[in-house]
Parts: structure tokens; sequence; C-alpha cells
């Protein structure tokens, strides 16, 4: 999970409930048994801007469409508004939570 994204949950959580749930969140996800990067090379940078390029998505989910690319991992979502036309292209899996 980039850096990127994990603030996007972060400030989406505190905007709704206020800074303290933002960063119990950011706590949480700390805990997690995931990879966060906080460093952005040449190659996640390549994909993530084609993903912004060729979808006009918003800057972080193209982080996370870059990192799934780079990895071969599958993009867990409930966003289908953006992401709908990506899996229909190929270019991604996805699993849908919703």
């Amino acid at each position: 999970m980039s850096i990127i994204n994990v603030y996007e949950v972060c400030y989406d959580a505190g905007k709704i409930a206020g800074m303290d749930e933002g960063i119990r969140i950011y706590d949480a996800i700390q805990q997690l048994p995931i990879k966060i990067i906080k460093v952005i090379r040449k190659e996640l940078l390549k994909e993530a801007m084609y993903f912004k390029e060729n979808y006009k998505i918003s800057l972080a989910d193209s982080f996370a469409l870059g990192l799934a690319k780079l990895n071969q991992a599958v993009v867990v979502s409930a966003d289908h508004h953006e992401f709908d036309i990506i899996e229909n292209a190929g270019d991604l899996k996805f699993h849908w939570i919703r």
C-alpha cells in the first residue's frame, strides 16, 4: 500500500469523524500485515503516470493501481465507478468488497 493511499484513508476518516479518528486509523493500518511503500521509485512513478493519464483517475488511485501492476496483485476496492473501466480493459484484476 502506498503511503499516499494510507494518507487518503486516514484523511477520509478524519474528515468524517475527526482528526483523532484519522490518527487511530493510521495506527490500525500500521498493525496490518501489509507493506507500506514510502519511497516512490521510478518504476512505480511510471505505472502511476500510465493509469493517471489513460484513465483520468485520482492521484492516489493511480498509485494504488501502479503498485498492483508492479506486484501482479489484485486490487481490493468498492469503487466500481472509478475502476470498472480498468477491469474491463483487462489491465488489472479486482476483488470487489461491495
